[in-house]
């Protein structure tokens, strides 16, 4: 009897898009334009990948429904971005 792979759960999306929002006020800190882009633009390219994969496969992406991917995403870039920020705000005064 075959069995399907183990899934591949949407926390890993979050934990990815966590750490790309903490790297962003990284590089904007530094003043680091190359990578900032770099970052973002990886970040949007994978959210346009797998929207363009979910929508071939009827709003499915690798097993789960992609608003969990596109929700959890978003909610890791947003804390990454505020927690490294508020960080970078409090360490400066």
């Amino acid at each position: 009897m075959l069995s399907r792979g183990p899934r591949t759960p949407s926390e890993f999306h979050t934990l990815f898009s966590t750490a790309v929002g903490a790297g962003v006020p990284v590089c904007a800190h530094k003043h680091d334009v190359a990578a900032f882009v770099s970052l973002l633009a990886l970040w949007i390219g994978i959210q346009i990948f797998m929207h363009v994969r979910a929508r071939q496969a009827r709003g499915v992406f690798i097993d789960e429904e992609i608003g969990l991917f596109s929700w959890l995403g978003a909610a890791g870039f947003l804390a990454g971005l505020l927690t490294v920020s508020t960080y970078l705000v409090v360490a400066a005064g």
